[in-house]
């Protein structure tokens, strides 16, 4: 690629700043009008968080039916691979070397998935069917497939956890440091504590299948437009006002009385049947 000549690369610096500095004064007066009209401002709900980020020349490149929350951020050389998941406030950097995740995999809430430049460049790679616990760090490091990341754990430069494997909640992995398949570790500095049998095992693939399910919905619901929410909120108070008209009604001609009876049966009949009396 050519060199821009200094005359653009002024220009663009220019630019960049004026850029800058009208989104700056289009949120002040948006935010100052809001204040002025209340309570009867139209606040726009839908996030406006970033969640994919250039950087170097590089932009995240994602698989089929992923799920990406609205406030998750994505950076530079990242490849997320279909049917994943990335969860609320997580953050995946790609900024100085490459990450490069599976396929069925869970990064969860507040995670972090960093890499590594100084002494030595290195990049993340995280296989299929791996669950990286909530605020977990991982940094330059591999993780194979069928793998978990418990919660707060934190995998340091240069370490690799093979298949099936489970690093437990709040442990951390010095640099370099290799946990062989099947294993168990725990503790900080972390230490092997045994080997998972083939229940634990059969765990790490369901946690995965788990997050699969209930990533869908979360995709369904953040992926609306600001329309389909409001549709959703009338349509809400609509079925809430018709319950309430209800109640009413049956008050009204006299059958609230015979109505509460028959709830009273029915949960006690299915007490009896619960207890086996």
């Amino acid at each position: 690629m050519a060199e821009l000549s200094p005359m653009l690369k002024a220009a663009r610096t220019l630019f960049k700043g004026i850029g800058t500095s009208m989104r700056t004064m289009g949120r002040s007066i948006d935010s100052f009008g809001v204040r002025l009209q209340e309570p009867f401002a139209a606040v726009e709900t839908v996030s406006r968080h970033q969640q994919f980020m250039r950087v170097k020349g590089k932009t995240p490149e994602i698989g089929d039916s992923v799920f990406v929350a609205p406030n998750a951020s994505l950076i530079g050389d990242v490849k997320l691979g279909d049917l994943s998941s990335v969860w609320y406030g997580a953050i995946i950097r790609g900024d100085v070397n490459k990450v490069k995740i599976g396929s069925k995999t869970n990064i969860q809430d507040r995670a972090i998935v960093h890499v590594a430049k100084d002494p030595k460049p290195m990049g993340t790679e995280i296989g299929d069917m791996v669950s990286i616990g909530h605020r977990a760090t991982i940094h330059a490091a591999i993780i194979e497939d069928k793998a978990i990341i418990g919660m707060g754990a934190t995998v340091l430069d240069g370490c690799v956890v093979q298949t099936n494997s489970y690093v437990a909640p709040g442990a951390m992995l010095l640099p370099n440091t290799i946990v062989k398949s099947g294993e168990l570790w725990a503790g900080s500095p972390a230490k092997l504590v045994r080997k998972l049998n083939e229940e634990e095992k059969e765990k790490i693939v369901s946690s995965a299948e788990d997050y699969l399910l209930i990533a869908e919905a979360h995709l369904f619901e953040t992926t609306k437009n600001y329309e389909r929410q409001e549709f959703d909120k009338i349509k809400r108070k609509l079925l809430e006002a018709r319950t309430v008209w209800f109640q009413e009604w049956t008050k009204t001609v006299g059958l609230a009385e015979e109505q509460s009876e028959l709830q009273a049966r029915m949960d006690m009949e299915q007490r009896r049947r619960h207890w086996g009396g």
